[in-house]
C-alpha cells in the first residue's frame, strides 16, 4: 500500500510538472504567435480532479490533514485515543460510500457511453479517479482505524496489568 502511495505521490509530481509547461507553453504562443493550444484549460481541468485522488490516502498516512486541535489537545490522551478512532472509523465509512456510489456512477457513464464535449474522450475515464481515489483512503483509513483500535487494546491491557502491578 506504501508503495502504490508514493508511485501515486511521484505520479502527481509529473502531473503538476505537465500542467505547469501546458500553461507555460500556451501562455508563450498565445503572446508572441497568437496561436495558443486550445485544449490547455480542458486537459488542466480533467488533471486538477486528479491531483487530491492521487494524493490524499499518502496525506493521511503521513498525518498531513488539517486538524483544528484547540479543543482536542485539552483531552485526555485516552479520550484523545477514542476521538482517533472515531475519526477514522468515520473516515473509512465515508469513503467506502464515496467508492460505491463513485464505482456506480463511472459504470453508468462507462455502459451509456458518453463524452466530454469539447475534448470528446469518454467521460467514465474522468471520472474513474474518484473512486479508484476514494477505495485507496478508504484503505488508510482501515489500516489506520486498525492501528488505533490495536493501540487503545493494548494500552488498555498495559494499563490495567500496570495498575495490578502497582498495588501489590
Amino acid at each position: 500500500m506504501d508503495y502504490v502511495n508514493n508511485c501515486l505521490v511521484a505520479l502527481t509530481g509529473a502531473i503538476v510538472i505537465f500542467i505547469m509547461l501546458l500553461i507555460t507553453a500556451d501562455v508563450v504562443l498565445r503572446f508572441f504567435f497568437n496561436s495558443p493550444i486550445d485544449w490547455t484549460l480542458d486537459i488542466s481541468e480533467i488533471l486538477l480532479l486528479y491531483i487530491p485522488f492521487l494524493t490524499a490516502a499518502w496525506v493521511l498516512k503521513n498525518d498531513g490533514h488539517i486538524r483544528v486541535d484547540i479543543l482536542y489537545n485539552m483531552f485526555s490522551p485516552r479520550f484523545r485515543g477514542v476521538l482517533n478512532l472515531l475519526n477514522s472509523f468515520l473516515g473509512m465509512i465515508v469513503f467506502l460510500l464515496i467508492t460505491w456510489y463513485g464505482a456506480q456512477v463511472t459504470s453508468d457513464l462507462l455502459s451509456k457511453h458518453i463524452l466530454e464535449l469539447r475534448l470528446g474522450i469518454p467521460t467514465f475515464a474522468i471520472i474513474v479517479i474518484i473512486p479508484i481515489g476514494s477505495f485507496l483512503l478508504f484503505l488508510q483509513y482501515l489500516k489506520l482505524t486498525l492501528n488505533i483500535f490495536t493501540n487503545q487494546v493494548q494500552g488498555s491491557f498495559s494499563k490495567s496489568s500496570n495498575k495490578s502491578i502497582s498495588k501489590k
